[in-house]
């Protein structure tokens, strides 16, 4: 059952899209939301990718079209402003959303470079809960099995199974991070908890890709660079998860 989302949460649809600017014939299918701190240059790479790229009536939210397909990018940080473009998003149509951005590690076996897969997410963020009456919400069984897949015909190792969204990077506790790791959680981020909690929230399915990165339960913070060998496999894999969402677009 949808929440109640109050008067700006109830705009619906038609509204959004006259905000938003778009055309009769333009008809986003699919939605991607990348959380990183270097949002210039992953949004300039990503749009790259993209054809007939415009910014839309929300700063920073793109269109593009990728296989004939219209499809919604931003690089939105943290849970609400991620469930801001989702919801929009899933208003005017997408039928797909997908996370992608990077995470810490708290499971043994995931390394710097790899990529976590959630199968489920516990939205710790504040936000998850506003749109999802279980802290607990699954990703799309199809969607995220076809996508790790993907990546491991790619070469890269990616490893399905539930994760952990937290509301901020500089406040993991140890203790915290010990707890997931013994409850079988692979890895920690700021938003997929809350992108597949919205997209559930309107019908849409969802699934996110996540690059491994620190090792949280070893105390080496993604301030500490990686050696050249992973940090090669990380470079490469935040291409390769932006390279297979584009593919999940194309068979929406």
């Amino acid at each position: 059952m949808r929440p109640d989302l109050g008067p700006v949460g109830e705009v619906d649809g038609a509204a959004w899209r006259s905000v938003l600017g778009l055309a009769d014939d333009e008809r986003p299918v699919a939605v991607v939301v990348e959380g990183t701190w270097w949002r210039e240059d992953h949004t300039r790479r990503r749009l790259a990718q993209l054809e007939s790229v415009r910014e839309l009536g929300i700063p920073d939210v793109f269109l593009g079209a990728f296989a004939d397909r219209w499809l919604i990018y931003a690089c939105p940080y943290g849970a609400p402003r991620t469930a801001e473009v989702v919801h929009v998003a899933a208003l005017i149509g997408a039928r797909l959303a997908i996370q992608i951005g990077s995470c810490g590690v708290v499971a043994a076996g995931v390394r710097p470079g790899d990529v976590v897969v959630p199968t489920v997410a516990l939205g710790l963020d504040g936000t998850t809960t506003l749109y999802s009456a279980d802290a607990r919400v699954a990703s799309s069984e199809a969607w995220s099995t076809r996508a790790a897949a993907s990546l491991e015909l790619r070469g890269v190792s990616a490893h399905r199974g539930p994760s952990v969204t937290w509301p901020t990077l500089f406040n993991q506790p140890l203790g915290h991070a010990r707890e997931w790791s013994e409850q079988g959680y692979l890895g920690v981020d700021m938003e997929t908890a809350t992108t597949l909690a919205v997209a559930r929230a309107f019908g849409a399915a969802a699934v996110s890709m996540l690059v491994a990165w620190d090792e949280v339960l070893s105390e080496r913070s993604f301030l500490d660079r990686l050696p050249a060998e992973q940090q090669a496999a990380f470079e490469r894999a935040e291409d390769e998860i932006y390279e297979v969402a584009l593919r999940l677009v194309s068979e929406v």
